[in-house]
Formats: C-alpha cells, structure tokens, sequence
C-alpha cells in the first residue's frame, strides 16, 4: 500500500515507522472580524445518516484537492454530525446546484464548524450571521486544511490559527 490511516492510540505506532500524515488545524475567529464582502445566501437544512447525492456531490468537488483528504471521495455519502445541538445547511446556486454547504456544532458561546464547503464568502457570511442569530462570541473552524481557499481567506482578517500535532 502506498498509504495506511491508523487511528488510536497516540505515541504507539511511530516504533513501527510510521509517521504524521498531515497536521490538525483550527482557525478561531471572532464574528466581528469575519468581514464577509457580501449578505448570506439562502439556506435550507438537511438531517440524517445519509447525506443527499447533491450535498455529497458538492463537498466531495470542493474537498478534492485539499491537504489532508487523502481518500477520495471524501465523504462517501454517511452523515455522522446528528443532534439537537448540530446545524446542517446548505444553499443553491442560479442553477438551483448546491453551491456549498455547512455543519455546525454548537457549544457554549461558540460555534464549531466540523465542515464547511463553497465560496468563502459565502462560508463567512453564514457564520457571522448564525453567530449574531445564537449570541455566539466566536466561532472555531475544526480540521481545516491549511491551504484551503477557506482558510487562506481567514487569515487575511484577525484570528487564532492552532496546529495540533501528535
């Protein structure tokens, strides 16, 4: 094999010779200081263990050729993000495709973004705007690669970028 993805337990496997495949990052950043260019599309929510052929179509197209996504496609089609506390959106273009989509967690005074794909703008719109609709004082971008197009327009504005390396 060219490639094998353990997970379990830390500090083990290195003895076998196998190393860090690609680093975990987070970008925190406060709403005020997103700045999007422009208002929030229109959203409609999704739910359940299977994600809709349009949704998965789209992430996998925006989620291809990023670090870290070894595997492709990226999502084979299982939603794992269930939950009251769980926010899964997405919008459409003006060719009625999903243009992009979201899926949030929300914890104490913060959303956590576990996926978010489509033009950035947009991305950073939805969040600002669901940061002022839930009275969230930040908003964490979980395991986002570090070249995303996503991630190199957060870094243009104030934020908190964390490396989390094991």
């Amino acid at each position: 094999y060219d490639i094998s993805v353990l997970f379990g337990i830390p500090d083990f496997y290195w003895q076998f010779g196998y190393v860090r495949g690609w680093s975990d990052d987070s970008v925190t950043v406060k709403p005020a200081d997103l700045g999007p260019t422009r208002a929030a599309p229109p959203t409609e929510g999704f739910s359940g263990t299977t994600l809709p052929e349009d949704i998965l179509a789209c992430m996998n197209r925006w989620q291809e050729t990023l670090d870290g996504t070894a595997v492709r496609p990226t999502h084979g089609g299982r939603n794992k993000h269930q939950g009251d506390h769980i926010l899964c959106l997405y919008w459409r273009g003006g060719t009625d495709a999903v243009e992009g989509t979201l899926i949030i967690k929300m914890e104490e005074g913060r959303l956590r973004i576990e996926d978010a794909c489509g033009d950035p703008e947009d991305v950073i719109a939805l969040v600002q705007k669901l940061c002022a609709e839930h009275q969230k004082e930040e908003a964490v971008f979980s395991l986002l690669p570090y070249r995303s197009p996503l991630s190199r327009r957060l870094r243009l504005g104030e934020c908190r970028v964390a490396r989390g390396c094991r």
